[in-house]
Parts: structure tokens; sequence; C-alpha cells
């Protein structure tokens, strides 16, 4: 408030103390009065004579005239040199954070720890800068004091190191926003990380920023939602990539919408445009083809009980149950591998179990939540993570995933949605079903990443028919 005050004597104010407490009761900044516009001026002023008003917005207005140089100065010194202990008790990531300064960080934490400074500047439309990756590694220090200065920021022979810079130097502003920018996330996800293509930034950042804080607090109407979101998909993917689910959801809360689909499926088009109807289109030009191969190849008694219920059954049964035992028949081909677990163990899922990682089948809805709990136990015996799968009963078709089910109009679409989901939040294929997951991948989406015999083996078998 004293740099406010020395601001205002300088206007020559008749009612200072009184232009001051109302600047105080909202809690404006030196940014803020840069930056206040007309109707926010005359909400500030309203209890004032006239004679205040008046006063006020001409020294207002002199005052962004005359140092307009000075004033964009303390704006950024203001935006950017908030209290680290501040910016960390603004999230949940953050004040579990400030739980640990009587320890050493992990690796988790210090990413996180890291991601939650950059996000903080990213919201306000740009990145850290270097000098702003000193003044945070020694705020670290100073709130860490276990933690070592030098992981985040430090120069070697004349050039910046550490955690902090990477991000630096990997950050935007306005005049680069056409640049590509290269992501820095040591340990995200690795299934489909090399898939993401690489980004540019076609919003301005501030204007971004402020099309994701509308997407935080509002839900309708629909088409708005759509159009908002389509134009923060780039901030959008750098989040998915640099941080775990849970703040994911924070920032962007409409993906638990019951219309979030539609979302997945705008960020799906501007990852990979033109491939967003590969699946139901080749579907069904490909059916005779695999059938072929998983007639010839298929040996698991179960599975070959599928191909049984196929041919006799295909006249009488909808397309969705069929649809669903060929995919349920491809697990015999594409058998799922041994999984390391913990202490150097590992455990071989059945045929059975990789078919109901990616396909959970039900006899009606109320079934579920008893089964996500078996799910959940089982991962939690096994140390895995419990992955998007598609969920389905006779007449009901849907995907579950972070305990949220989105209902689909056909298995297909279900199928469809599901992988998506893997793609769009930057998540791993469990392995349980991975290489079922990655046929699919391959074949219809045709996106490539590295190569799996048992799946290139069986997509050259159906080529070969």
């Amino acid at each position: 408030m004293e740099e406010i005050r020395d601001v205002l004597l300088t206007w020559r104010l008749s009612m200072i103390e009184q232009t001051l407490q109302l600047i105080q009761a909202e809690n404006l900044t030196i940014f803020h009065l840069q930056n206040i516009e007309e109707p926010e001026v005359n909400d500030l002023v309203t209890t004032l004579p006239l004679k205040g008003k008046i006063e006020f917005k001409a020294g207002l207005a002199n005052w962004r005239k005359e140092n307009k140089t000075e004033a964009s100065n303390l704006r950024v010194q203001e935006e950017f040199n908030e209290p680290l202990e501040k910016i960390l008790e603004k999230s949940v990531k953050g004040m579990n954070l400030l739980k640990a300064t009587d320890r050493p960080l992990n690796t988790g934490q210090q990413r996180d720890l890291t991601w939650l400074i950059s996000h903080s500047f990213t919201m306000k439309g740009r990145l850290l800068k270097k000098s702003d990756g000193e003044f945070y590694a020694e705020e670290i220090s100073k709130l860490f004091p276990h933690e070592d200065q030098g992981i985040y920021y430090r120069v070697v022979n004349g050039r910046p190191q550490g955690k902090l810079y990477n991000r630096v130097k990997n950050g935007f502003n306005k005049e680069e926003k056409n640049s590509q920018i290269e992501d820095v996330t040591c340990d995200a996800e690795q299934a489909v990380e090399a898939l993401i293509p690489i980004v540019q930034m076609e919003t301005d950042p501030v204007e971004m920023s402020k099309l994701h804080i509308w997407l935080k607090h509002h839900k309708g109407p629909w088409e708005k939602v759509k159009e908002n979101w389509a134009q923060t998909h780039e901030l959008r993917r750098r989040h998915v990539t640099e941080m775990d689910s849970e703040m994911v959801y924070l920032e962007w809360p409409l993906l638990k919408h019951s219309m979030a689909p539609s979302l997945i499926e705008i960020d799906f088009a501007k990852m990979y445009p033109g491939k967003e109807e590969q699946l139901l289109g080749k579907w069904e030009l490909a059916v005779p083809k695999i059938l072929g191969v998983l007639e010839t190849d298929l040996k698991d008694q179960n599975c070959r009980c599928l191909l049984e219920n196929i041919r006799k059954n295909s006249a009488d049964t909808n397309a969705d149950e069929i649809n669903s035992w060929i995919i349920r028949a491809l697990h015999g081909i594409l058998l799922p591998s041994h999984i390391p677990v913990h202490n150097k163990k590992r455990f071989k899922p059945t045929i059975a179990d990789s078919q109901k990682t990616l396909h959970l089948e039900l006899k009606n809805m109320a079934d579920l939540k008893d089964q996500v709990e078996n799910i959940k136990k089982f991962a939690v015996e096994k140390r895995l993570k419990v992955q998007p799968f598609v969920v389905s009963t006779s007449t009901q078709f849907g995907v579950y995933f972070n305990d949220i089910y989105f209902m689909s109009d056909s298995f297909l679409c279900a199928v469809d949605l599901c992988f998506k989901i893997f793609f769009v939040l930057n998540l791993k294929y469990p392995p349980q079903c991975i290489k079922v997951w990655r046929f699919l991948q391959y074949y219809f989406y045709e996106i490539k990443d590295e190569e799996d015999p048992a799946t290139l083996a069986l997509i050259a078998r159906i080529n070969f028919n």
C-alpha cells in the first residue's frame, strides 16, 4: 500500500485517504491500476464525491501516459515476484509441498514445485525469465532448507542450468508465440509421450489465460464452451504433459462434465487431424480380414468359442455384441506378457485379465461400483494404475475413468472414446492389454510409435489376407 500511496501523492488528490481506503478494500496493486478499465474505475470511486472522482480519473490518466514504461516495470515486478509460499498456498499440490519443508523433496515433489512456479506465470500469459529462475531458486532454498539451490538454478562455465532454467529455456511469450514448444517434462507418461505433436501457439497467451479462467467457472452455453476449449488446446497440452491427473482435473473441471466426450474429440482432432473417424470408418472393411486371421491363428479355446458365436449368431445378434466378441478374441492372439510388479517380482496376466482390463462386461450397471472396487484393489496389490476402460451391458456402452462414467452410442464408439482419452490425457495403456490397444492404434488410427513385434506380425497377416 505504501507504493500506491506514493503514486497517489503525485496525483495531488484532495481526498487521498478516502481513495486509498477504497483501493485497499479491493486489495488492488500497481498492476491493477495500470490495467483497470473505465467501468471498473467507476465502480471503484462510486462512493467518492464528484470532485474526488474527477481528480482520481485525471490523475490515473496522466500517470498512465507519463509513466507508461515505469508502470510497466512495476507491473512486471508485482506480477512475477510473488512469494513462493503464496504460490503454493493456491493449490492442493502446493499445500502438500508446504507440509514437507522439514525434509528433502523427492523427485515427484521437485517436479511439482518447479511446475507450480512456472504455471503461476503461464496463467498470466508469460513464463519465467532467467532472473526469475534465480529469484525462485533462492526462494526455494529459504522455504525448503534441505533442498540444494543448484538443482533448480546454477551457472556452470558461464551457462545456466537446472530445473527452473529448463523451463525458462522452453518458455514462450507474445513475440515468440508461433515458435515450437519443447516439452521438458522428465517423467511424463511414456506410452504416448513420443506421439504428442509439437504444438504451436495459435492463440495469444494472455487471451488463452482468460479463456482458461472462463472455462474453469462456466458450464455453458455448450457451443461457447467448445469454442473456448478449442482455443485453449495448446495450454491444456502443456498441462497434461507436466502434471498428474489430479491437477489436470483441477485446472480443467469440465473434463468431469457429462458432455466431456465432445471436448475429448476436439483435443484429439487438434492432435491428429483427419484421424478422428479412423476406427469407425475402417472397421467394417477390416472385420472380414481380422476374422480370417483369427480363424487360422487363434488357439485359446475360450476365444475360439467367441468365433463360433459369431459364425452361428451373426444374423440374429446385434452389431455391438459381435464387435465386442471380435475385440475380445484379439486378446487370444495378442497375448499379455509378464509384468514387473515389486521386489523384482513379475506376474503373468491371463487372457481373461487382458480382456477385462480393456472391456468390462456387466449384467447390469448396478454392478459397476463393486466391480470397480475389485479393480482398484487388484491395482493396489500389483502396484498398477487404473486406466480408462470400456464398460458395457447388453444395452448400454460407455467408458469409465477416474470415478467418472461417460455413456456412448455403441460399443465401437466407446472403444473409440476410450482410445482418445489415453492420448488426450497422456496416459499409459494398461500393461495387461497393451498389445491390443497398440494394434488398434497402429492398424486403424495409423499412429506409430515404438514397434511391437506381435502387433506388427498381426497387421502383416491381416494385410496379406
